[in-house]
């Protein structure tokens, strides 16, 4: 008898999820918000793993360890920088095809990003949902979901639009976005308001304060009309982008060694700083060789609003992608009890 496995969310791990599971033999449910919504459709830089000869994925823990400011959980970094290379590996065998050069981003001592253009997550979730729908994964979008639980125990869930109780559900996998378009700065799109797995988590017992306070703040937004753009953090790792105020000065050197390739919050510290003490802060992108063929996106998004590289780009630093949550082990299970599974 075939298990019934239902996932809310369809970014990256939503979708990697289902496919895998399709795989092993499981009817397998996609639930989701938008189809198109959530943090991984709007990821531009990449995924970070150690394969590069002049690399390892001990050296992407200690870089990871060193920029936590001994706030990791050393377990769970050792364990997802070793898997990181088994992940890319996979990807490639599935048939996505990264650039053939890997990037570097701030707090990273080695280039070890691995993208496509500047718009890793776009052609990534889009790469996944054919997968998923090629495998006959059932999706069912414009959805919420609320969990019912009695004793302790997920009897089912009820979606917004269609109510009724679901419970003939072997289990449950959430994989929903964050919370970060809850501030007004913000790189997020205006999905993630938190409604999805940390509220749905909450009112079904959840524990779900695992560092409920990190909610990383990504340096390098700018809003040029009413288009918001998240300016891509491999802009500066290494391909020629620096930050600067209004007479020019490369300022983050100042506050950190490394400057614009300093870790995320330093330099958001930085930029903010600056911008409080009445200073303009601006990208200049005129370094970067071949702009429009490595950086697509941010070309067309500039040319959009009559500018080019040689134009200084005004940017500030927005709540980027939610990393505190659900309290959950090294396999992602949480302290919710899992369905009993049912006779059929």
């Amino acid at each position: 008898m075939r298990l019934l496995i239902y996932i809310i969310g369809s970014g990256i791990a939503g979708l990697s999820a289902a496919i895998a599971l399709k795989r092993a033999g499981y009817g397998v449910t996609v639930i989701t918000k938008e189809l198109r919504g959530g943090s991984s459709y709007v990821s531009k830089g990449g995924i970070a793993a150690a394969t590069a000869i002049d690399d390892s994925p001990q050296m992407h823990a200690e870089d990871t360890l060193r920029v936590g400011d001994e706030l990791c959980d050393v377990e769970a970094v050792r364990y997802f920088t070793s898997e990181a290379p088994v992940i890319i590996e996979e990807l490639i065998k599935m048939g996505f095809e990264f650039d053939n050069d890997l990037r570097l981003e701030g707090g990273h001592s080695r280039r070890r990003i691995h993208h496509k253009t500047d718009e890793t997550g776009r052609v990534l979730t889009e790469f996944l949902l054919k997968e998923a729908i090629k495998l006959g994964v059932n999706i069912v979008e414009d959805e919420l979901v609320t969990l019912q639980v009695r004793d302790g125990v997920i009897k089912g869930f009820v979606t917004r639009e269609r109510g009724g109780l679901i419970s003939n559900v072997d289990y449950l996998v959430l994989a929903m976005g964050g919370y970060a378009y809850l501030w007004q700065y913000t790189s997020n799109p205006s999905t993630n308001t938190g409604d999805g797995g940390v509220a749905i988590a909450l009112r079904a017992g959840g524990a779900v304060a695992s560092d409920m306070e990190f909610v990383q703040f990504h340096p390098t937004i700018t809003t040029l009309g009413d288009e918001t753009m998240l300016l891509t953090e491999t802009l500066r790792g290494g391909e020629g982008a620096r930050i600067v105020n209004e007479f020019g000065e490369r300022f983050a050197f100042n506050y950190h060694e490394r400057g614009e390739l300093a870790p995320r919050d330093v330099l958001s510290r930085a930029i903010y700083m600056e911008l409080m003490n009445g200073h303009r802060v601006y990208m200049d992108l005129s370094g970067i060789e071949d702009f429009e063929g490595k950086f697509p996106s941010v070309s067309n998004f500039l040319r959009r609003h009559g500018l080019s590289n040689k134009d200084r780009v005004p940017i500030y630093p927005g709540a980027h992608f939610t990393i505190g949550g659900l309290r959950v082990n090294v396999r992602g299970e949480t302290n919710i009890k899992a369905f009993t599974p049912l006779v059929r």
